[in-house]
């Protein structure tokens, strides 16, 4: 669910949902595996390596459970496990844990598993409650970015941004659009003291306008701008200092570097992959004739023929998807460059099909497999600039 991280030594560490942690020296070579029990179940978030320790928390066998662990980088035991908060709820996007300044920061549904609306502080020692915000504006992929040594900032699904004090959960500031869910996008903040928030910002039937100065967007005339989003926000105080619409969904988290002489904001954009969960709903009709057992047996042929079949996609009406990548000048945000990936005309992601059964099975067996039965990733990754 997540990428491998090193720490200083360049030792290699990797996660499974399964709940599986294992640390590797820079050879491939096997240093430890520690592995949660049954009650513990899967991991619910991405580690962070902080202090000598490596944070995580799982699921528990319930949403309303879970559990915070700080595991040692050396010997790889646990050197605490905490049960989470009684308000916390686990979500099944792949969000990551913060550490920074003695608090670990998680983010938590609000009594459903849907969508991050509130933010726990947790103490880094202990796993102990310090402090909860809600928030008014669902969080995706949680990923915060430290300002300074008392404080984070971040940015919903819509493009709104918060600054909070890291040891006390106060809102410094928070600015931007409204709403509650847009997107699967996300900010990063820059060396220059600039937040860069991504989003798509559109409505099904009505106009969607983010900012007063900026172009609607509805399914019914279209979005002559384009549904993404892109704000700069002056980190020290929220300032709206830019801002853009572009062409594509705003659907992954920006990367902020310099490329050659000039500091850059990299977007990766484009429609997400169809969840898998999605297919099967829109057969349901088909239970008012048929058995379940043979509402299973027609949508799961429909399903592994049509990801064969490029003819029968098209006679499903299944959209050609295609995605970018686009350089932005972090001063002005005018576009430099961009690169198109290959479209892809199959229903889920690439390899979601193949092991789809295989890993639905598992789940059903082991249920520290249940967040791998399908992984329904973004379009993209988070751009890296090396």
């Amino acid at each position: 669910r997540g990428a491998p991280f090193n720490d200083a030594d360049s030792n290699v560490y990797i996660y499974t949902g399964a709940g599986s942690l294992l640390k590797f020296d820079m050879t491939g070579r096997p240093l430890w595996e520690w592995r949660t029990t049954d009650e513990e179940s899967a991991f619910a978030s991405l580690p962070m390596l902080y202090e000598g320790s490596v944070y995580v928390i799982s699921t528990g066998v319930s949403p309303h459970q879970g559990y915070a662990f700080a595991v040692s980088m050396e010997s790889g035991v646990p050197k605490f496990r905490a049960e989470m908060p009684l308000n916390y709820w686990s979500t099944l996007d792949c969000w990551s844990i913060f550490v920074h300044a003695g608090i670990m920061v998680v983010p938590s549904g609000a009594e459903n598993r849907d969508l991050n609306t509130r933010v726990l502080g947790l103490d880094a020692s202990n796993g102990d409650l310090v402090w909860e915000y809600d928030l008014d504006q669902g969080v995706w992929n949680f990923m915060p970015s430290a300002l300074d040594d008392d404080s984070i900032v971040f940015s919903g699904s819509c493009g709104r941004a918060w600054r909070l004090n890291i040891t006390t959960g106060q809102n410094i500031w928070s600015a931007g659009p409204s709403g509650l869910y847009c997107s699967t996008g996300g900010g990063a903040l820059g060396p220059n003291g600039i937040f860069y928030a991504v989003a798509s910002y559109q409505d099904q039937w009505f106009k969607a306008k983010p900012f007063p100065d900026i172009a609607d967007c509805s399914f019914v005339d279209y979005c002559p701008d384009g549904p993404g989003l892109l704000v700069a926000y002056r980190a020290s105080d929220g300032a709206v200092l830019l801002k853009r619409r572009f062409m594509y969904e705003g659907n992954q988290y920006p990367a902020v570097g310099m490329i050659g002489s000039r500091l850059t904001v990299v977007v990766s954009m484009g429609r997400n992959p169809e969840l898998i969960d999605r297919w099967y709903e829109q057969w349901l009709w088909m239970l008012d004739w048929v058995s379940s057992t043979t509402f299973h047996n027609i949508t799961d042929w429909l399903f592994a023929a049509q990801w064969r079949s490029p003819a029968l996609r098209w006679l499903l009406g299944i959209p050609v998807k295609q995605g970018r990548t686009v350089a932005f000048d972090a001063a002005t945000l005018d576009q430099l460059w961009f690169v198109d990936d290959e479209p892809s005309t199959v229903y889920g992601a690439k390899g979601e099909h193949e092991q789809l059964f295989r890993r639905r099975a598992r789940a059903r067996a082991d249920p520290r497999y249940k967040l791998g039965g399908e992984c329904d990733p973004d379009s993209w990754g988070i751009p890296v600039i090396a």
